[in-house]
């Protein structure tokens, strides 16, 4: 049982959190898209799993007959009951109040309000088909992990149907009263995304609560820590591949813009495949031509002894070719059979991929490969 004088530092806080940094080890990239965390908040579905009506089976794990059960034929009542009870052994002497979260709880508003009738309901309301996809996304990573077989289509079906009868009982539970007014706080995400602290604090005055400066410090530390900052995935590979993924993509991403761009591989893994196409200086316009030289390595890559990226840029820097070079670097990244390599917890060394871009005249870009060809021994290279 927790203990009061052990509340905050308890060994086991520090042990699940092993346990949860290991998720990331099974499925690198995880966490990205689905923050978990031993002092962060969890999903109730956890909780409710315990008394096996919960839907983080079904999400996990292709149940069809499962997944119906629980949608139209389950008695929740129990699991709420044991939700309660579990909070109550969690919180034994230490005062304070609970904030949760379940997509799974419009299935079962009223059930949850018998067990908690002072609770308070903060709905997020967003686009359905953004919603949809998003945890259609999670859905089929999560059975990745358990299945050699995850079928985007079917986890879309079902994740549609979750999210369009939750919407309706909810509605009807309200439309009638079984939810009083009162109870329920709308809240708009696109509103919380443009402007996260007058909807913060627009829900503290509906809750009649004062946003302490210590709860706000750390709420600004939060958002600090997880910036709403542009996100860019790049990939080279077959139309049809990539036609495949960006369903995909889609779904995990908040209004994405996709281009697509015509690319020769001029090297991989130090096999040298080609040259980049020749050009002429200029088009039928007699308008100026450029090209694009992209050099995909790791932070680990080095050539001699020091980083490549930086080793390109130094000799770019030495030539009057090309007139200049943009490295960025990322957070996670893979190619081939290749594990995915990025940060990991205790690494001694940064393994993150680094993309060097140079664009140019195509002579510049010629007389760069030249440079690139011999420190990327090893690495990977295409041209657009």
């Amino acid at each position: 049982m927790p203990r009061p004088e052990t509340y905050h530092d308890d060994p086991r806080i520090a042990a699940t959190q092993a346990g949860i940094d290991l998720s990331e080890q099974i499925m690198p990239g995880f966490l990205a898209f689905h923050p978990m965390g031993a002092l962060l908040g969890q999903e109730c579905v956890r909780i409710t799993a315990s008394e096996f009506t919960s839907m983080i089976y079904s999400v996990q794990y292709r149940l069809p007959s499962y997944y119906r059960w629980l949608l139209y034929e389950a008695d929740h009542t129990g699991a709420y009951r044991f939700h309660r009870i579990f909070l109550q052994h969690l919180q034994s002497g230490v005062s304070g109040q609970w904030l949760l979260k379940s997509p799974a709880h419009p299935w079962q508003l009223d059930t949850l309000l018998a067990q908690y009738p002072d609770a308070l309901v903060v709905q997020t309301h967003r686009d359905p088909l953004n919603v949809i996809s998003s945890i259609t996304a999670l859905t089929y990573h999560l059975r990745r992990m358990c299945s050699d077989e995850s079928s985007i289509t079917e986890c879309a079906a079902q994740s549609y149907e979750e999210i369009v009868v939750g919407l309706e009982r909810e509605m009807a539970l309200r439309d009638d009263g079984a939810v009083p007014a009162g109870r329920v706080i709308d809240v708009q995400y696109t509103d919380f995304m443009n402007d996260p602290w007058t909807t913060i604090k627009d829900i503290y005055q509906r809750l009649d609560r004062e946003l302490r400066p210590d709860a706000e410090a750390k709420m600004r530390e939060f958002l600090a820590a997880h910036p709403n900052v542009p996100v860019m995935i790049i990939a080279v590979g077959s139309g049809e591949r990539i036609g495949r993924v960006l369903p995909e993509l889609g779904g995990l991403l908040r209004q994405p813009m996709f281009t697509l761009e015509r690319v020769s591989v001029c090297k991989r893994d130090g096999e040298f495949l080609e040259r980049p196409r020749a050009l002429p200086m200029t088009d039928h316009q007699g308008l100026p031509l450029w090209q694009k030289l992209m050099v995909y390595t790791s932070e680990s890559a080095h050539s001699g002894g020091e980083p490549i990226h930086r080793a390109i840029l130094q000799r770019f820097r030495r030539r009057e070719a090309p007139d200049g070079a943009t490295v960025l670097r990322g957070t996670w990244g893979f190619h081939g059979n290749h594990r995915p390599h990025g940060d990991k917890l205790l690494s001694l060394s940064r393994r993150v991929p680094v993309v060097t871009i140079v664009v140019d005249t195509p002579a510049n870009v010629a007389e760069s490969f030249d440079v690139i060809d011999e420190l990327t021994q090893g690495r990977a290279l295409g041209d657009e």
